[in-house]
């Protein structure tokens, strides 16, 4: 959390939230339950005036705000809907994966190289 937080307010994406805004921010989550991340940022950003000098919603500035509100234990956010958002899944780590000693040796003394394609 940041060190404003003993003053009254916290620093998150380069905005100061004052306490008042992060009861509010908490008041929206408790009577909006249905509403996903993305739909909660739009609010909070109408709510609190959050636009870029062209007027337009700081939605993702929101977003990665309040994940990090929710990170800090100020806020409780709703699970994300598609997982952790980039749409990638990790991969699954085996033996195979583990550290192994470096290969210090010169190409040339390796012998032949062989690549194969890894289907997972």
């Amino acid at each position: 959390m940041s060190a404003h937080a003993a003053a009254g307010s916290v620093r998150y994406c380069g905005r100061i939230f004052t306490i008042e805004e992060i009861d509010r921010i908490r008041e929206l989550l408790v009577s909006e339950p249905r509403r996903n991340r993305l739909q909660l940022s739009r609010v909070v950003c109408d709510e609190l005036g959050w636009r870029s000098p062209a007027g337009r919603r700081k939605d993702m500035s929101c977003r990665v705000a309040m994940l990090r509100m929710h990170r800090d234990g100020l806020i409780t956010l709703p699970p994300p809907q598609k997982g952790n958002g980039n749409g990638r899944t990790r991969p699954r780590l085996t033996s195979a994966s583990d550290p192994r000693e470096p290969i210090t040796l010169p190409a040339g003394a390796l012998g032949e190289l062989l690549f194969r394609p890894v289907n997972t």
